[in-house]
């Protein structure tokens, strides 16, 4: 059985899982960056760049981990996303630009 999934649901679903809501203009970036258009489904054959798209939209659409205002602080845990997006990263190849690695020097 095939689904219908289109790539703006699939991305809007895959980060809502982590409770965030893409604005159109992440998913308008998406589609300049990737050539994507957002209603077009997703397929075997366009899964790489969806994935991209992704990635891309996570990017932009990151908690900080602390906020500030007024005497008042929240907190938020990344950590769930930050592995979802590892993980995204190294199953299409794509550098991950949001995990620290550390660095080894040898002297």
């Amino acid at each position: 059985m095939t689904m219908n999934v289109t790539v703006r649901q699939f991305v809007s679903q895959q980060v809502g899982k982590f409770g965030i809501t893409p604005l159109d203009a992440d998913l308008l970036e998406m589609q300049l960056k990737t050539g994507l258009d957002a209603e077009e489904l997703v397929t075997g054959s366009n899964m790489r760049t969806v994935a991209q798209g992704l990635a891309l939209v996570i990017r932009r659409t990151i908690r900080p981990k602390s906020v500030s205002e007024g005497g008042v602080s929240v907190s938020y845990d990344n950590k769930d996303l930050l592995d979802f997006y590892a993980q995204l990263c190294k199953d299409y190849g794509i550098k991950d630009e949001l995990n620290k690695k550390p660095k080894v020097t040898f002297l």
